[in-house]
């Protein structure tokens, strides 16, 4: 984290910091680690991809914003680095991925 955006990184982990108190993140934290183990075709996939989305809008400050992205001229390929690193070893986390992500933008949300 630090490479690609090193000046959000402390701000990267104030943020994780603050979300050691929700019990619902935490949850849903331990269910993504078990996730990477499912097939991308997985029922549970979609089922934690809508929970995700739904705790992240209710909560929109969860939502991981790195401003040092938007204003490097390689922020964009900095930003995609981060988002889908490592995601051709876990497929049920990149399809999950989408998901999210789609769910965020269908709500107007968009993910730097």
């Amino acid at each position: 984290m630090a490479r690609p955006v090193p000046e959000d990184f402390y701000r990267y982990l104030s943020q994780i910091e603050r979300t050691l108190d929700d019990p619902v993140y935490i949850a849903l934290i331990k269910r993504w680690s078990q996730a990477g183990d499912w097939e991308a075709d997985d029922p549970r996939v979609d089922e934690l991809a809508t929970a995700w989305a739904d705790h992240l809008l209710a909560n929109p400050s969860l939502i991981t914003t790195l401003p040092g992205l938007r204003t490097r001229h390689d922020g964009a390929a900095r930003g995609e680095l981060l988002s889908h690193h490592g995601e051709d070893r876990k497929p049920a986390l990149t399809r999950m991925t989408v998901l999210i992500e789609a769910r965020l933008h269908a709500a107007g949300i968009e993910m730097p």
